[in-house]
């Protein structure tokens, strides 16, 4: 079990005990604690999953970038900018690249296009196809590509740290009003005793938990959502 199926198993237990603790009703327990424990492992990890290996693919996309154009001044070929570039790649990366190892470098930087499926790698094999065929000083043609590599490196860490930020304060307000609701219940316990078993409280307290979900669901799909310049897959 990775850790973000854990932690939204986690928060389903916390969820269900609180739950429990406030209705007395174990048929609202087991339905506040069904959906969640299946909804986010059904419709959330796989988006968390899915956006974090794209930051990662990104940060890696821009690295192999900008490394291979400053191997290129250095070795004056593609081959050797391989050579000096690939150690320093991810295992995933290297996993790719040992299926393309014996192909014309033209076609290994073609193919890997399918495993940085970025505009902005896309553009990048304009400028080594244009280096190719006219020459000329790879770092002067490839400066403009480079800066704009840079500020989205930059906006994307940026938002990475805004969207840890949103994640800490959500968590924050959610433990607090959870803590809140089993302090009413224990302060007010002759109050929820009259209470418990009254529709509209049942009710009320089953909304509490929806919304909390919904919340979360909210939460995933703003801290997944792309916004970095060059995000889009190269057609």
């Amino acid at each position: 079990m990775n850790s973000y199926r854990l932690y939204f198993v986690i928060i389903a237990l916390i969820a269900s005990g609180v739950c429990f603790f406030a209705s007395e009703n174990l048929y609202i327990t087991i339905g506040v604690g069904v959906v969640f424990l299946i909804y986010p492992q059904i419709m959330l990890v796989k988006k968390i999953e899915k956006s974090n290996s794209t930051y990662s693919r990104y940060h890696e996309c821009f690295h192999f970038v900008n490394s291979f154009i400053v191997s290129i001044d250095i070795r004056g070929s593609l081959n050797g900018a391989f050579s000096s570039i690939n150690p320093t790649m991810s295992k995933s990366y290297q996993a790719v690249y040992e299926g393309i190892e014996s192909n014309k470098s033209e076609d290994k930087i073609t193919y890997l296009q399918k495993y940085f499926p970025f505009h902005y790698y896309g553009l990048f094999i304009k400028i080594i196809n244009l280096w190719q065929e006219q020459g000329g000083d790879i770092l002067s043609m490839s400066s403009h590509l480079l800066e704009e590599g840079r500020k989205s490196e930059e906006y994307l860490r940026y938002c990475q740290d805004s969207h840890l930020t949103r994640t800490m304060e959500f968590v924050v307000l959610w433990v607090f009003a959870l803590v809140n609701l089993v302090v009413m219940r224990v302060s007010l316990n002759q109050f929820f005793t009259h209470i418990v078993n009254n529709i509209v409280y049942q009710v009320g307290l089953t909304a509490f938990f929806l919304f909390f979900l919904i919340s979360i669901d909210i939460l995933v799909r703003k801290v997944t959502s792309k916004e970095v310049k060059g995000w889009d897959e190269y057609e």
